[in-house]
């Protein structure tokens, strides 16, 4: 349970996508033509769902990522201030695309399929994450995706708390699912740990 500290944020820094949901009863056979049940388009990615997550649980949620300008960030940045969630430090990218999920759900067997781009979006830098002011949170969740960026971040943010009180200090969670993001390193560096 988190904490109440003030007016203090919780920041998710990691991923935001567009996702496309097809709901079908079956999984369509390749080379052939499918009605589907219904189609959703809305906002994914792990980070950006747990920042709505965090919204939800009534804390002040921030989310912290790169997308290209368009329509498809246009839409997932509105849902994403639906939910509750801070943008204003989002890095927008002119000339590439943001990342988006096709997503294959199977209703009969509960399967869910991801077909997913990412092809020359920038991933957050250090430098980036250094314009923030730390003073704002109390929590800071990280997606191992580009660790050698990421780990210049958590030991930013533990030097930060080296020189805070015990309740002043930023609690460091990390999330890594995919084994080639190096998954070890959250292990020694950070508070919480999640895959």
């Amino acid at each position: 349970m988190l904490e109440p500290r003030g007016d203090k944020k919780v920041l998710c820094a990691g991923l935001i996508c567009l996702d496309i949901l097809s709901v079908m009863d079956h999984y369509p056979v390749e080379d052939t033509d499918n009605r589907i049940k219904r189609q959703i388009w809305q906002k994914g990615g792990n980070c950006a769902n747990s920042a709505a997550v965090v919204a939800q649980l009534d804390e002040q949620a921030e989310f912290f990522g790169t997308l290209a300008t368009g329509r498809a960030a246009d839409m997932v940045l509105d849902e994403m201030r639906e939910f509750g969630v801070e943008v204003d430090h989002v890095v927008m990218h002119d000339g590439c695309d943001s990342p988006s999920s096709s997503i294959i759900i199977n209703t009969s067997t509960g399967s869910r399929t991801i077909i997913h781009t990412d092809k020359d979006l920038p991933e957050l830098t250090f430098s980036q994450f250094q314009q923030l002011d730390l003073n704002q949170y109390k929590w800071i969740h990280f997606e191992g995706r580009n660790m050698a960026e990421v780990s210049q971040m958590v030991n930013a943010v533990q030097e930060y708390n080296h020189s805070r009180s015990m309740e002043d200090k930023i609690n460091i969670s990390g999330e890594c699912e995919k084994a080639k993001y190096k998954p070890e390193y959250f292990t020694s560096t950070v508070d919480v740990v999640s895959h």
